[in-house]
């Protein structure tokens, strides 16, 4: 889901419920909810689906993202 996705739903979600405090599962089972607290973070993700905190992890430099299949991603919690 684009981040952009992301606002839309959270926008009519909001209209019809109000502003209300956000939750995430800790899973898809739903075993676990806990409050989100932080505010979006840019993380980067490989084509094995690996998250790295910074490109640095990653040891390749921004113009090289494309050609390594790197790609940013959007991370709340």
């Amino acid at each position: 889901m684009k981040i952009s996705e992301m606002i839309k739903n959270l926008q009519k979600f909001m209209t019809e419920h109000g502003d209300i405090e956000c939750w995430y599962a800790t899973d898809d089972e739903g075993n676990e909810y806990h409050k989100i607290y932080y505010n979006p973070s840019l993380f980067y993700i490989n084509s094995d689906n690996e998250v790295y905190s910074s490109l640095e992890d990653l040891e390749i430099d921004e113009e090289d993202m494309e050609d390594e299949g790197i790609k940013p991603i959007c991370i709340v919690n």
